[in-house]
């Protein structure tokens, strides 16, 4: 067993992939953004995510790789890139030798809003990573409707998080908005709880192309980790943008909003924190003090990541430097807590951050990664599915 949880916030440039490690080993992962590696002496260098994934991983009794849970925020490219080419998708009765030989690691239970049952639009296009996702997801979902009496096996466990009213059949598998649960992947877990936070349902005033949106739809997770006693609190809060965080400040106290880590939505960008001052023009935004409020519930020496390329004063964003500005005012101004995925330790040679639970908060490790560098088939800037 490992000493303490910890969790892993990986270098992918504008994109989301959060690794958490409990103390009896169990194995959970909040997005995905793996990049394939190029020949392209042209090509972008990035951090090698799955190999350091991999080494962080559990195998089982088959020396096959595993995750105990895969929670999909939502489907914009860059939190779910990689699926198709490094998981294995459908029943494990049907795990290939190709499939060990390829390393594809099995996923035993996935969690997703009730959105992988909505299909591409004009408007909403999805990657071939993202439909891959929504296919098994049904694959999923349907197998237990057929036969809601048992306990579907590992491999083919799903957990849908929402409050829809149609969702007739799948009640036993879905978790409620407002939720709280220590359960992951069919066991109970000591000292571990993930309070269920959003998507939250469609307000009065929103309207329905509004709440559409890929991140109107993010699911947002407050993790409790005990350790002695101890309860670290973990704020994921996906690509939420300033309406979502406003609601969340009208509907949850303190308690449910408080964090020792903070991973600032969207990619930390301004857009989570206000709104523009004119919608057709670059930058200037108007502050909105309901969603900065809700972001403002640091525990004494929490630390905020901002899962982002470098940040820089600049035009081109997320992530905003002003947002950062924004969130280290948050935290007393100690910049040394304010930490970017794409400038740790450096920004000329990155390395996952990885921060331990334990009885007296949370502890930055350092120097406790080799640097795995690959090459990137394609750039941010040439990234088919825009972010969101």
């Amino acid at each position: 067993m490992s000493k303490n949880p910890k969790i892993i916030f990986y270098p992918v440039d504008n994109g989301n992939m959060i690794f958490i490690k409990l103390k009896d080993n169990t194995t959970i992962l909040i997005d995905m953004h793996i990049r394939k590696k190029s020949h392209d002496d042209n090509a972008e260098e990035f951090y090698d995510v799955l190999s350091h994934l991999k080494d962080s991983l559990e195998q089982d009794s088959q020396d096959r790789y595993f995750l105990d849970a895969f929670i999909l925020t939502h489907l914009d490219h860059d939190h779910i890139a990689g699926l198709k080419d490094n998981f294995y998708l459908g029943a494990i009765d049907d795990y290939k030798d190709k499939d060990k030989k390829d390393e594809k690691i099995i996923i035993k239970e996935t969690w997703s809003s009730e959105r992988f049952w909505k299909r591409e639009t004009n408007s909403i296009k999805l990657s071939d990573d993202a439909k891959a996702y929504n296919k098994e997801m049904r694959r999923r979902a349907n197998l237990h409707k057929s036969n809601d009496e048992v306990i579907q096996k590992e491999g083919d466990r799903a957990i849908i998080i929402g409050d829809d009213e149609d969702d007739e059949g799948y009640n036993k598998i879905i978790h409620k908005v407002r939720q709280s649960t220590s359960k992951v992947n069919n066991n109970i877990k000591s000292n571990f709880k993930i309070n269920i936070l959003g998507p939250l349902e469609q307000q009065e005033n929103e309207d329905k192309e509004t709440f559409d949106t890929k991140n109107r739809g993010s699911i947002i997770l407050q993790l409790e980790i005990k350790v002695g006693s101890y309860t670290n609190k973990v704020l994921l809060t996906g690509d939420a943008e300033v309406d979502v965080c406003e609601y969340m400040n009208d509907k949850y106290n303190s308690d449910k909003l408080e964090y020792d880590i903070l991973c600032s939505p969207h990619h930390c960008s301004m857009a989570s924190l206000g709104r523009k001052k004119d919608k057709n023009k670059k930058g200037g935004y108007i502050i909105s003090q309901k969603a900065k409020e809700a972001l403002s519930h640091a525990k004494n020496g929490a630390t905020i990541i901002s899962s982002s390329k470098e940040i820089l004063d600049d035009d081109k964003n997320p992530p905003h430097y002003e947002a950062k500005q924004e969130y280290i005012k948050i935290i007393n101004n100690k910049k040394d807590d304010f930490l970017c995925t794409g400038e740790y330790p450096k920004k000329s040679s990155v390395e996952p951050i990885i921060i331990e639970f334990t009885s007296a908060g949370t502890h930055l490790k350092t120097g406790s990664s080799k640097s795995k560098a690959g090459v990137a088939t394609e750039s941010s800037s040439k990234n088919i599915y825009p972010h969101g």
